[in-house]
């Protein structure tokens, strides 16, 4: 989620970090603007099919269907190309919902 509303949702292809694919790439009013905003994200996996949240709010909804997901791992990722960038992830949790 960047500064600007805009998200970005990727599969990495492998645990190098240098393959992945793009799952979605847009921009949602739920997202808090600006220099120093906090949003609260999440993230609802069932099979292939991925919601996304920002604050309390659901913006999208994705479908890969290149794998039968049974297993993996999660993670965020800070990055910029042009600026420097700090982000701080704070309260992270991750479980299962049955």
């Amino acid at each position: 989620m960047c500064r600007n509303r805009f998200y970005l949702f990727a599969k990495y292809i492998d645990f190098t970090g240098k393959t992945a694919r793009t799952l979605v790439h847009n921009s949602s009013p739920a997202i808090h603007a600006g220099l120093g905003q906090s949003n609260l994200i999440a993230i609802v996996a069932r099979g292939n099919i991925f919601d996304l949240y920002a604050n309390g709010q659901k913006i999208t909804s994705v479908r890969d269907n290149t794998n039968a997901y049974t297993g993996g791992a999660i993670g965020l990722v800070a990055d910029d190309y042009s600026h420097v960038t700090e982000v701080v992830y704070h309260t992270a949790r991750v479980w299962t919902i049955q």
